[in-house]
């Protein structure tokens, strides 16, 4: 984005994600689907909400659907 003229689009937004939201509220944006292997959205762990719907989203894509109890084993 910086590279093709956006830098100015992060003086009002702190993230790519936020400046989407703000852009387009109609859409239903997943801050999870911004993640790259450097960048973690600032936002994207705050909200408790915003946690669970993010490992419901992997159980779903991994196909887990059954979390075992590690607490209680004995290794």
């Amino acid at each position: 984005m910086i590279r093709r003229g956006g830098a100015n689009l992060f003086y009002h937004h702190a993230s790519l994600p936020d400046a989407l939201k703000a852009t387009y509220p109609e859409f239903n944006w997943e801050d999870s689907q911004f993640v790259t292997a450097d960048y973690i959205p600032r936002a994207s762990w705050k909200s408790d909400a915003d946690v669970l719907r993010a490992l419901e989203a992997a159980e779903a894509k991994l196909d887990i659907r059954k979390v075992p109890n590690w607490a209680t084993k004995v290794y």
